[in-house]
């Protein structure tokens, strides 16, 4: 699938700081820097917004971010594992080769993403709205995504086993590219689906059909 994102519009030069140092609770707005080699450990239910933000190498311990805005940010070799960002929104977004084992994005709204050659086993997307997101090489084996609302989404060359797609319409989602044994779905979610023949025949249990 030739899916066309918008990525992160990030500046040439941007500072090198520590998180510690510029982060202020009353004024929770984050951008135009590079956080690098460092750890985040931060619990917060109100609004913090990073803008124009490079990632590169930093660990995420215990962080738990509700209604947290990220914009033009990407991650690279960052470990997000466990994380929780209830309500987050992501815009123009990159994650390259990140660890996301478990993290919580319940009720996220996410545009113009891209997870690439990241791990994402038992993420959680539940009740979240996705446009123009592709999980590129990614491993989503057992993660959550009960009652979606999907569109131009791209899971190319993605590992899909086990993955929960309860109350997600998969109409003109194409998953002949992915790898899976078993899903969790509806046959009413499956309805336009577009899956190739051994995918087919790996979903048939659901009609109750032998292939012999």
């Amino acid at each position: 699938m030739n899916l066309k994102l918008n990525t992160p519009k990030l500046s040439e030069d941007l500072p090198r700081v520590s998180f510690t140092d510029i982060f202020d609770e009353e004024n929770p707005f984050i951008e135009n820097v590079l956080i690098t080699h460092s750890k985040i450990n931060l619990e917060r239910d109100e609004l913090i917004e990073f803008n124009n933000v490079l990632f590169d190498n930093v660990t995420f311990t215990g962080t738990r971010l509700d209604k947290v805005f990220f914009k033009n940010c990407r991650f690279n070799n960052c470990d997000l594992s466990d994380t929780h960002f209830y309500e987050a929104s992501m815009h123009n977004v990159e994650f390259n080769k990140c660890r996301l084992i478990g993290i919580v994005l319940t009720n996220a709204r996410l545009q113009h993403v891209l997870f690439n050659q990241s791990n994402l086993q038992l993420a959680s997307f539940g009740n979240s709205r996705q446009r123009f997101v592709k999980y590129d090489e990614c491993i989503l084996e057992e993660s959550d995504f009960y009652e979606n609302d999907i569109k131009d989404i791209d899971f190319t060359n993605s590992q899909l086993t086990g993955i929960n797609f309860s109350e997600t319409k998969l109409n003109k989602i194409d998953l002949s590219e992915t790898h899976f044994t078993h899903l969790t779905v509806g046959l009413h979610d499956l309805r336009g689906c577009i899956v190739n023949e051994m995918q087919a025949i790996n979903l048939s249990s659901l009609l109750g059909i032998v292939v012999k």
